[in-house]
């Protein structure tokens, strides 16, 4: 046997042996439940992360690690939420502001009571939809009254708020979140997407305190606490500490230097109240108009509904809650496809009915749930339970509604950044979920070789930087879209 012919036997033995060990690294990566593509996410030391990826077609699994353990989903959460909400309510339900008056109309003055009575809408002055705007919805109900003989009151304006009478905080929610707008809590008259502007004042110099210089809308009787300092670069780093009823609320963290007026937004502390303050300023005619508020219903036989406001269509508005992460209007939805029997809101009714409603379409494994829009830590769910969902929402008639709320890879939404690359945009479409320590997405993914992968990566406890965990997951996910 010449040299050549020993080479060429020893390649051959060598290839077979590597292909031999490939084989078997493959086997015991997917018997210990691992995986080798996975293994490119990276959380950091100490983090852990679970990953579900199965066809579409089949439901045959591409990567599972850790599928089944129990970790916070933060806003990937909203992806089931959404789905209940559309599946319960339908894509079509609007929700009902009424409007009532009680008294007597004389030369276009209301001699008695205006009555709002809240529906639960999320959507009342908020600035996501043009129809929403807070302008608009005002100009809508004084259209309404000029359309019964109204111009003007003489009385009060009544505010019946008992569909949420009380507890409007979820279990579970942190307090370092609930006075800044995105931990808004629902209510059943909210407003304005309960929130609210505040103006800091910053010099020039880096480490020095920082003044509140005022808020819009104005509250005369809540005094704001400033330890903001100024620091270098551009960034807000500037948190509000408070909630309704109490008197002095503070201000934290840190804005940049050198900002005569530099604005962050907080947490509405009474929504409906605020709203029906401005519908009040309409209506005087140089009479004081008191603004009352009522947590049980108000009932009389000599109330007459003379109009409503209604919200934009559930289809619509779980296309912010999905690609706009929107908490307030997925609380919102949680707590209206929760409602029993036409009853008051309940979180703990709402909670009920959400394992109820999954638990009869999916073999639903533990979870907990807390809130619809998934900003509590507490809540805890599994990839396989988000997959489910996913799997589940692809046979429903409501489907082409919901897709089309998840956001794009490298075209729209929280995604719009990522997966940019000409041959990866669009692949993508799915729900980004991030809160301290938490990353995580969910949803579907067209691959280059024309197949459709659902999966759900979840991301605890992470210590490496945002961005880097962020980059390990889409190149991830870049991966799946190149060899499926």
């Amino acid at each position: 046997m010449n040299v050549s012919e020993k080479y060429k036997n020893w390649k051959s033995k060598w290839v077979q042996d590597c292909s031999m060990k490939i084989e078997m690294v493959f086997f015991l990566t997917l018997f210990l439940g691992g995986s080798l593509f996975s293994q490119k996410i990276d959380g950091g030391p100490g983090s852990h992360y679970s990953v579900l990826v199965e066809f579409a077609a089949t439901g045959e699994i591409v990567e599972s690690k850790n599928a089944d353990l129990l970790m916070t989903p933060a806003s990937t959460l909203k992806v089931a939420t959404s789905a209940m909400a559309l599946e319960t309510l339908g894509a079509d339900y609007r929700f009902a502001t009424d409007i009532y008056v009680n008294g007597t109309i004389a030369h276009g003055t209301l001699i008695g009571d205006l009555i709002i009575k809240g529906g639960g809408d999320g959507t009342l002055g908020s600035s996501y939809f043009s129809s929403t705007l807070s302008e608009q919805v005002l100009k809508n109900i004084q259209q309404q009254l000029h359309d019964a003989g109204i111009m003007r009151l003489k009385g009060s304006v009544w505010l019946d708020q008992s569909l949420f009478p009380a507890n409007h905080y979820p279990d579970g929610r942190l307090w370092e979140d609930m006075a800044n707008y995105y931990g808004a809590p629902p209510a059943a008259l909210s407003w304005r997407d309960n929130s609210f502007d505040l103006f800091l004042k910053s010099p020039p110099i880096i480490g020095l305190p920082c003044e509140v210089t005022g808020t819009v809308p104005a509250f005369p009787h809540l005094q704001f606490n400033s330890s903001v300092i100024s620091a270098a670069g551009r960034k807000d780093s500037a948190y509000i500490f408070g909630y309704p009823g109490l008197e002095t609320w503070e201000v934290r963290g840190s804005i940049p230097a050198g900002r005569p007026s530099f604005k962050i937004r907080g947490a509405l502390p009474f929504p409906g109240q605020t709203f029906g303050e401005e519908l009040a300023v309409l209506l005087s005619a140089g009479e004081v108009i008191e603004v009352k508020v009522s947590n049980q219903p108000i009932k009389d036989g000599s109330h007459k509904k003379i109009g409503e406001v209604t919200s934009p269509p559930v289809g619509e508005i779980i296309q912010i809650v999905n690609r706009r992460s929107h908490n307030l209007l997925a609380d919102h939805l949680f707590l209206a496809a929760g409602r029993p029997n036409n009853n008051s809101y309940s979180w703990d009714a709402s909670r009920v009915y959400f394992r109820r409603f999954w638990a009869d379409r999916l073999a639903l494994l533990p979870v907990r749930v807390l809130d619809g829009s998934g900003l509590s830590p507490k809540n805890l769910v599994s990839a396989r339970f988000m997959v489910d969902v996913l799997k589940f929402m692809q046979q429903s008639p409501n489907f082409d509604v919901f897709m089309s709320s998840l956001a794009v890879g490298g075209q729209s939404g929280t995604l719009a950044n990522m997966w940019k690359a000409p041959a990866l945009s669009g692949k993508v479409i799915a729900k980004s979920g991030y809160m301290e320590g938490t990353l995580g997405y969910c949803g579907y993914i067209h691959t280059q070789k024309g197949e459709i992968l659902i999966f759900s990566v979840m991301v605890n406890n992470m210590t490496n930087d945002l961005s880097q965990v962020r980059k390990s997951i889409e190149t991830y996910i870049s991966d799946l879209i190149v060899r499926y």
